[in-house]
């Protein structure tokens, strides 16, 4: 079975009802003969003890079925708001109590389509955290994101897709570039003269990453690190960040730095201006 949502329209409403209608319009159905089977808990539930409920108390069905909507409605009320909190969220406003804590990540993730978590699971995220202020929980995939992961780093919770790396344009390539990175979009378009925010090039312009940067740009490791903290980049986020480069060298890392206007070795080729296209506050 592939994914899709499952719906029960008829949940909530009267088998006797559903049943005597369809027998006025002389339609029939289909009866699972594992329904009377009560080895499982909820044919146990329906044959054996419902009856010996109703009859003690003959509104505990309507009762019992008022109780499980109402419960429904808190639950998807709470994944609606903390789902609405985004993808990084201050770990200040999770809930102090440890079993408050975990019906808070259940509604979270469930607002992102992962419904399994154990309680083990959740209690040792927390652990890790409240231990060294870094902690990491690997989730199972779906259908969207293949290797998703929640992460704390630095009092926030991150949730994470780890995904394939990008796959940058070809040097050479005519502008502008639209790069999808993570659940953004690096935008990279020519221009003409120096407009405000734009970064004078020489040759071709590269798109590259510290994990496929090669021997000769080795070197920037240290520099890069140190930029990466300056600008409190993740540390899982850091391997495949868009690096722009040119012929002269490291030219942009977008939101953080770029090279500032200097004398360089070669004349300008032309301006480009980089930028984030779905985030104004930058991949942090």
């Amino acid at each position: 079975m592939g994914p899709g949502h499952f719906l029960r329209p008829w949940l909530t409403t009267d088998k006797t009802l559903l049943t005597g209608y369809l027998t006025t319009l002389g339609v029939t159905w289909i009866e699972d003969p594992s329904n009377q089977q009560v080895d499982f808990d909820r044919n146990f539930l329906r044959h054996q003890v419902m009856p010996e409920l109703t009859r003690r108390w003959p509104s505990a069905g309507p009762a019992l079925a008022r109780v499980a909507a109402n419960a429904s409605a808190q639950a998807a009320l709470l994944e609606r708001y903390v789902g609405s909190l985004g993808d990084r969220v201050p770990m200040s406003l999770l809930p102090k109590s440890t079993l408050q804590t975990r019906v808070w990540f259940r509604a979270y993730l469930a607002s992102r389509q992962h419904h399994e978590v154990s309680d083990r699971a959740i209690d040792e995220l927390m652990r890790q955290y409240e231990r060294s202020g870094r902690a990491k929980m690997t989730l199972a995939a779906n259908a969207t994101e293949p290797e998703p992961a929640l992460y704390v780093w630095r009092d926030h919770l991150y949730y994470e897709a780890s995904g394939a790396m990008p796959l940058w344009p070809t040097a050479g390539d005519p502008l502008p570039w639209c790069i999808p990175w993570r659940q953004q979009t690096l935008v990279i378009s020519q221009q003409q003269t120096a407009v405000d925010g734009a970064v004078g090039y020489v040759g071709r312009l590269q798109v590259l990453c510290r994990d496929l940067m090669p021997p000769q740009g080795r070197g920037l490791t240290t520099t890069l690190k140190k930029r990466f903290q300056q600008a409190q980049i993740p540390p899982w986020r850091r391997g495949d960040y868009p690096l722009v480069c040119d012929d002269e060298g490291l030219l942009c890392m977008p939101g953080i730095w770029r090279r500032k206007a200097a004398p360089l070795k070669r004349a300008l080729t032309g301006y480009c201006v980089i930028r984030w296209a779905q985030d104004s506050t930058g991949p942090g």
